[in-house]
């Protein structure tokens, strides 16, 4: 593999998902990608005595990002990007320069995302040190309340019941464009499933029941990337029961909805876990 492709498949990878939430086994295998592309870099410019050029040295920084055996992805990125940076302004080709740019355009996409993810945790840390375990609790049954029930489970609910007796093209348009119901007019699926991780997930103060529930929205949009509605289906019926499963644990004993209510508008959640395990994708 080349550092290129090397380097577009690490911050592909980042840019869906912190290192923290792939396996053991991927992580390890960034690490090796990222070393070995730098090695490999590192190794041409000094066969052609370019130590002292600012891509020797910006390969010195990134090295330094993984020099530990772990791979520090916020400084990792950066550096990555300061790299290409260097690289695009000595390419020899329009061809060299639009595979640099397009792999570019990847780290920063990624960038973004994992500095908006550590700096919205860092808030919210910095925040709950000011809260009595009891006032946190209070404030995740909230956000579960008004961001979790309102916000996303009324209506994933919604698509799921529409799931059910739905065409597969139909399906598809809920899923990429939004279509309209007996329920009204739903929006598309896909684009709002990473703002919903982000206004709930990010938002709970409980470490255990935030990486719960970013889990399950995480292998959710894994899903939802395939493009293959008979994975997706069964995909949303599993995030469907997994985000009740999370709001339970955290304590909220009654589902409450306002505006969709496929299954019902009031009901205990272990009623609403039962009846959402009954429906047929």
């Amino acid at each position: 593999m080349t550092p290129l492709n090397a380097f577009q498949e690490i911050a592909d990878s980042l840019g869906q998902k912190p290192l923290s939430f792939w396996p053991e086994k991927s992580r390890q295998h960034f690490i090796a990608l990222a070393t070995d592309a730098v090695k490999e870099l590192k190794e041409q410019l000094e066969q052609d005595a370019l130590t002292d050029s600012p891509a020797y040295a910006c390969l010195l920084v990134l090295e330094q990002s993984i020099a530990s055996g772990a791979l520090d992805e916020k400084n990792f990125l950066q550096n990555l990007r300061n790299l290409l940076n260097v690289y695009s302004l000595a390419a020899g080709s329009d061809k060299d320069r639009k595979r640099v740019a397009e792999v570019n355009t990847s780290v920063i996409a990624a960038e973004q995302e994992i500095t908006e993810y550590y700096m919205r945790l860092d808030m919210r840390r910095g925040w709950s040190e000011t809260l009595s375990p009891e006032a946190q609790k209070k404030h995740d049954l909230e956000t579960i309340q008004n961001v979790g029930i309102f916000y996303v489970l009324e209506y994933t609910l919604q698509v799921l019941f529409e799931f059910t007796r739905l065409t597969e093209k139909d399906r598809e348009e809920l899923v990429y464009r939004g279509l309209r119901t007996s329920a009204g007019n739903l929006p598309g699926l896909l684009p709002l499933v990473p703002s919903f991780r982000k206004e709930l997930c990010l938002a709970i103060l409980d470490e255990k029941i935030r990486a719960e529930l970013l889990s399950v929205f995480y292998d959710f949009e894994e899903a939802l990337r395939t493009e293959d509605m008979e994975w997706i289906g069964p995909a949303l019926k599993k995030f469907n029961l997994s985000v009740i499963q999370a709001f339970s644990s955290a304590g909220l004993q009654t589902y409450q909805s306002v505006v969709y209510k496929p299954f019902g508008d009031t009901l205990p959640m272990k009623d609403l876990l039962q009846t959402v395990e009954k429906a047929i994708i």
